[in-house]
């Protein structure tokens, strides 16, 4: 299941993906966590995230996608 997210949403283990998605389902386990492990990509959970410095953290984590 998390290969074929990974496939479906075309992540490769180049991408660095910050998330603040709910893990408490599967659909966003898969999105968010699963699926960019499985592909080998690097994953950046944030909880409670400030929107006025996502921009600035996304820059210093290098982030290539958001989920």
């Amino acid at each position: 299941v998390a290969e074929r997210a990974a496939a479906d949403s075309g992540l490769t283990r180049a991408d660095r993906i910050m998330t603040s998605a709910g893990l408490s389902d599967l659909a966003g386990l898969n999105a968010a966590l699963l699926g960019p492990l499985a592909a080998g990509a690097s994953v950046v959970l944030c909880r409670n995230p400030d929107p006025d410095r996502l921009a600035g953290r996304a820059t210093m984590e290098r982030i290539t996608r958001t989920a």
